[in-house]
C-alpha cells in the first residue's frame, strides 16, 4: 500500500496514459509489459512503472 501512495500523483495524466494505451493496445498489456518498456515513455520512471507492475499482483492477493 505504502507504494501505491508514494507513487500517486498530482500531474496531468492523460497524455502519458494515451500514449501507453496507444502503444501497448490496452490496460492489461501495460500493466504487463517489462518495467523496461514501460520507462521507454518519457513520462514513466521508476516509481510509475514500479506501480503498474503491482497492481495486477495486488489484484491476484486481494481476488485470491
Amino acid at each position: 500500500m505504502e507504494l501505491l501512495l508514494l507513487c500517486a500523483s498530482h500531474k496531468y495524466t492523460n497524455l502519458t496514459a494515451h500514449r501507453l494505451l496507444n502503444q501497448f493496445g490496452s490496460i492489461a498489456n501495460v500493466m504487463d509489459a517489462p518495467i523496461e518498456l514501460l520507462k521507454q515513455c518519457p513520462e514513466v520512471r521508476d516509481y510509475t512503472a514500479t506501480l503498474l507492475k503491482l497492481i495486477p499482483e495486488l489484484a491476484r492477493i486481494y481476488i485470491g
